[in-house]
């Protein structure tokens, strides 16, 4: 509600883990968005995992989250 989206994402070194259909790819993130109320740029830091899944279609994202550590 309050981001007005997203800016850029920045990913550092990814630990991936794979096998039976699935992928677990987790590690660290920065993500710049744009804030709605004034349009300003804020900086998130914060370790990111996604858990994706292969489908007939491709790879399917189920989950993405991110742990933000540092407001910027």
């Amino acid at each position: 509600a309050r981001m007005g989206g997203f800016v850029s994402i920045e990913r550092g070194v990814l630990d991936v883990r794979s096998g039976h259909g699935v992928a677990l790819i987790t590690g660290p993130t920065i993500n710049t968005v744009r804030r709605i109320e004034r349009g300003e740029l804020a900086r998130l830091e914060g370790f990111g995992t996604v858990l994706a899944r292969h489908t007939a279609g491709g790879w399917q994202v189920v989950l993405s989250q991110i742990t933000i550590t540092k407001h910027g």
